[in-house]
């Protein structure tokens, strides 16, 4: 659990990176095999839509051996506020003890008249685990955005630390 989550980390800092000078977000899967070695496979099909159905299929019916998988990709997801682009993150936990969640992470484009923001992330859904242990899972997923030097730079340059509204959550 603690692993996964500080993986996920790593890879949503992958995304920030990329994001951060407004080029668009193809979605991409990183599977981690018991032999430690992470391997990305970035989702080619011409529309998002395809692309994320290719990458759930990957989480569905992931190599042998594999660990652990994220898939990554944009979406927009709508808040009592409105409408906000969004990176998705599908995390999956494999053998004795699997586990899955979905953390959103919030975030403004470059080209939006503003500077580009990450907000914080949020979990929209779980399985395997409990939802007290949610909040366990921060702190290692924080982490593992700082074991991408380059992408924690880039998101702690630009988390947006403003408070959002209490009744602020996804539709």
């Amino acid at each position: 659990m603690i692993d996964t989550a500080h993986f996920a980390g790593f890879c949503a800092a992958h995304a920030v990176l990329g994001i951060s000078g407004g080029a668009p977000l193809a979605p991409f899967v990183v599977i981690l095999g018991y032999d430690g070695q992470p391997e990305v496979q970035r989702m080619t099909q011409d529309r998002l839509e395809e692309g994320v159905a290719a990458g759930v299929e990957i989480l569905a019916s992931p190599p042998a051996k594999t660990e652990r998988a994220v898939l990554v990709y944009d979406s927009i997801v709508t808040y009592d506020d409105g409408e906000k682009d969004t990176i998705m993150l599908d995390a999956r936990q494999y053998g004795k003890n699997p586990l899955s969640f979905t953390l959103a992470i919030p975030y403004r484009h470059q080209d939006k008249g503003e500077p580009f923001a990450i907000s914080r992330p949020e979990f929209l859904g779980f399985s395997g685990l409990e939802e007290a242990d949610l909040a366990k899972l921060l702190d290692p997923f924080f982490e593992g955005v700082e074991t991408h030097p380059e992408g924690a730079a880039m998101w702690n340059a630009h988390m947006d630390q403003s408070a959002p509204d209490e009744d602020e959550s996804p539709s």
